[in-house]
């Protein structure tokens, strides 16, 4: 992945070999620089096992509109040290969130104001995460999307508290010499993906954990599940009978369906009837009596409340 300075600016790049005057800049990594009017770039690298840091530098005196080039799908932890850009489209305030990101290949949005930034970017190779994804589901879901190569971006935002900011620190500024280095970062890089999963988990409630393990298949298995309901709005879903198919305990299949949606997962088959009641009403003749047992409710009545609650209109007024 590289950071993409646009087109139409003047600039010249420089490459520089450590070590550096400049207390912007890692004092133990080859560093980039690309200035012009409008400021200065620096761009540097660290080579890890399995992982590769981007550090990037920027001080401006305009905003400016680059680019993140992703030329393979990538699983990416982001840090906002200073300043307050915008990565695709969303906003991390200095020292708030960070993220860890799924990117599908492609060319990002970076809007940074006239100021000072220091955007850090943490890229994993898959088989650091293998483990860690079939235990703590915010990682999963990250994992899953680059595994099944979705075409969407995925993001889960976490917290920068204090002992986060020391990990990072530690991670840049590091001073031992070459090889001592490389295993520092590395276990450093470990803590702070740890750390991550540790606290989105604990806030989200979502860890994999509880009275049951939950290999790779579980989790297939329960998303198959919830994928039969969200199909099937006309059948009550129901635990045991799929746990049976599924081969799953009803128990673990009960706490398992709760870990994955949450209280989601209701809102999601709302919306999913609520979207083929809208459609049937739209291109077909068919009563208000057959919409409402084809989409799933047990009389009518209780269709008509539930569209009413949803659009605020009642199904024939929505119909004319």
């Amino acid at each position: 992945m590289h950071l993409l300075s646009p087109e139409n600016l003047q600039t010249t790049t420089q490459t520089h070999e450590p070590p550096h005057t400049s207390n912007r800049m890692l004092p133990y990594a080859p560093a980039e620089t690309i200035t012009g009017d409008f400021g200065t770039i620096i761009k540097q690298e660290i080579y890890g096992p399995e992982y590769k840091v981007y550090y990037h530098a920027i001080e401006t005196n305009i905003p400016l509109s680059l680019e993140l080039s992703v030329k393979t799908r990538a699983i990416v932890l982001t840090y906002i040290l200073q300043g307050a850009p915008a990565i695709a489209d969303t906003r991390l305030p200095e020292g708030i969130y960070y993220s860890l990101f799924y990117f599908p290949p492609g060319r990002y949005p970076v809007q940074v104001e006239a100021g000072s930034h220091i955007i850090v970017h943490i890229h994993f190779e898959p088989p650091m995460l293998t483990l860690i994804a079939w235990k703590y589901f915010p990682v999963y879901q990250v994992y899953n999307a680059y595994d099944e190569q979705e075409p969407e971006l995925v993001r889960h935002n976490g917290y920068i508290n204090a002992p986060i900011w020391e990990l990072v620190n530690h991670l840049l500024m590091c001073n031992l010499e070459e090889e001592e280095r490389i295993m520092y970062q590395h276990a450093r890089v470990l803590d702070l993906l740890i750390r991550y999963a540790e606290e989105l988990a604990v806030e989200d409630g979502k860890r994999l954990g509880g009275r049951f393990n939950f290999s790779q298949e579980d989790i297939q298995a329960i998303l198959q599940a919830g994928e039969w309901k969200l199909e099937q709005l006309d059948e009550p879903l129901q635990l045991k009978e799929a746990a049976r198919k599924l081969n799953l305990h009803p128990k673990k299949m009960s706490e398992g369906f709760k870990m994955v949606f949450g209280d989601n997962f209701s809102r999601m088959v709302i919306e999913k009837r609520m979207a083929k009641a809208k459609h049937l009403l739209r291109n077909t003749h068919m009563s208000l009596e057959s919409i409402a047992f084809e989409i799933g409710y047990c009389n009518t009545s209780a269709f008509i409340r539930a569209f009413k609650r949803e659009t605020g209109i009642t199904p024939a007024n929505y119909r004319k």
